[in-house]
């Protein structure tokens, strides 16, 4: 989890376009409508590969804005699963 924030991390400042960011929004959402963690995890790699993908692209500093705020959705929402899963109880 820690390496997924920070490879997420490093990318913000260097992707995005107006596309990217759009996309990114697509992401964020599927991820934020996420019941628990399970599901969260299926879509990490998907969004790791895509951030990934954009990472040294140059954009306008409001398409940065964009999609770095997704981003931040995307590990907010993910901290929150994460959190309810660890205080549920064992079944």
């Amino acid at each position: 989890m820690k390496n997924f924030l920070i490879l997420l991390s490093l990318s913000l400042a260097a992707c995005s376009g107006r596309e990217e960011a759009s996309q990114m929004k697509k992401l964020a959402d599927q991820l934020c409508a996420c019941k628990d963690a399970g599901c969260a995890d299926k879509l990490f790699p998907e969004i790791e590969k895509y951030s990934a993908a954009n990472e040294g692209k140059k954009v306008s500093a409001s398409a940065a804005d964009d999609y770095n705020a997704q981003i931040d959705r995307v590990e907010k929402c993910y901290l929150k699963l994460q959190e309810a899963a660890a205080a549920a109880p064992a079944k």
